[in-house]
């Protein structure tokens, strides 16, 4: 019986639209519709995918697992992590090994996937890390979720809960801001069977709605099946893109995961610019009589919260440099050196890579240290010295002998 009316409905959704069935409202939507497109498992296609949100303005959320990072040609290299984080997209955590957060998952394992995978990311990808994704959507006990929290995660992304025909009575989207953030309902996981029109029938629900946050999972983007039936095509998957940048117009927005859990539907314009001070004061090229300089980092501008700045102390690029260091308190260097830095917030801003150049002394100013020529002067002239006084006692010598 119940198969018999779950098929009533769906023909009843098909025939008549959504709007027929009279689902729940996009929890505290208040009319604008944002977007979040989300990549799992860090996939080698998905470097395309940055290629192509980025030449149409958009920014994704990409979940990867650090541990499976360059491990074969099936993942990204963290060189390519860099260009997608470059390219203007949020970085979250999946875990280090995609390991399903299971009842009975001990502690310790729990710790070592989700909060040793975010320091991983954090450290090595190079941008802010606050959003993850449970692996296989397994959503995990209480306790687990707390750790997650306590790790510094912002929010966890589940697979499914908004309005499909299995779930007829959901809402059109997730809330701004969200009912659970560490339960975020989305869209049902796309697979190879997904065509542009489904996809596009999800935001115009929202839109006619009252509005909502739609939040999208992919896996592979190719036209191989890469990663099996959790694959779409290329073309339908730009197809899409393309469609959905026409809906710019309309008010309805791309933004990651990150910037709409920690902004709301606040999102801050202003450029973002870190400054750099030494021994709490603005930096100078030459500090003088110093030893030592603490060197600290501050954000100036507008930044989509959370941001993370990254230096390096050699003059490489800190964007992809493999010295480069995440900040995290204040440091002291002891010598000369060409400081290079940047700051990148969850909403995949960055701004441009800045330098300062520190030269610590440990002795006098250097403005007063005598010179290469100053010294053979100085040299040259005791060197006379020394001499007029010895001739002028071989003189005195010779007087008293004859005197």
């Amino acid at each position: 019986m119940a198969r018999v009316v779950r098929t009533v409905m769906v023909c009843l959704a098909l025939a008549l639209g959504p709007g027929a069935i009279n689902p729940g409202p996009a929890w505290g939507a208040d009319g604008n519709t944002v977007i979040s497109l989300t990549f799992d498992d860090g996939h080698a296609s998905q470097m395309a995918v940055a290629r192509m949100l980025r030449s149409r303005g958009m920014s994704g959320t990409f979940y990867i697992n650090s541990g499976l990072v360059g491990a074969s040609p099936y993942y990204l290299t963290w060189s390519q992590v860099h260009r997608v984080a470059e390219a203007g997209n949020e970085i979250g955590g999946h875990t280090a090994h995609h390991v399903p957060l299971v009842a009975g998952t001990s502690r310790r394992t729990a710790v070592a996937e989700v909060c040793s995978d975010r320091h991983q990311l954090t450290e090595l990808a190079h941008a802010p890390v606050a959003s993850f994704a449970y692996p296989e959507a397994v959503v995990p006990g209480r306790g687990v979720e707390n750790l997650i929290r306590a790790c510094g995660y912002r929010s966890a992304r589940n697979v499914g809960g908004v309005f499909n025909l299995d779930c007829p009575r959901c809402a059109y989207g997730e809330s701004i801001p969200p009912r659970d953030p560490y339960k975020l309902r989305t869209v049902p996981g796309v697979t190879d069977r997904v065509v542009p029109a489904s996809l596009q029938a999800s935001v115009t629900n929202a839109e006619r709605h009252g509005g909502g946050w739609v939040i999208f999972t992919f896996h592979g983007i190719c036209d191989n099946r890469c990663t099996a039936a959790d694959s779409m095509a290329t073309r339908p998957f730009t197809q899409f893109l393309d469609w959905l940048a026409t809906r710019r117009d309309r008010g309805t927005e791309v933004r990651t995961v990150g910037d709409v859990v920690s902004n709301g539907r606040s999102v801050p314009r202003a450029p973002l610019r870190t400054a750099i001070r030494c021994d709490s004061k603005p930096c100078a090229a030459r500090l003088g009589d110093r030893g030592t300089v603490s060197i600290s980092f501050d954000l100036t501008g507008g930044g989509h919260a959370p941001t993370a700045t990254y230096y390096t102390t050699d003059g490489s690029d800190p964007r992809t440099s493999l010295t480069t260091h995440h900040y995290t308190r204040p440091f002291v260097v002891v010598t000369n050196e060409v400081i290079r830095y940047f700051s990148r917030d969850v909403a995949g801003r960055a701004e441009p890579t800045q330098m300062q150049e520190v030269r610590v002394t440990s002795g006098p100013d250097e403005a007063d240290a005598p010179t290469g020529v100053d010294a053979f002067l100085w040299l040259g002239g005791l060197l006379v010295l020394g001499i007029t006084f010895l001739g002028m006692v071989a003189r005195h010598r010779q007087l008293a002998r004859f005197g």
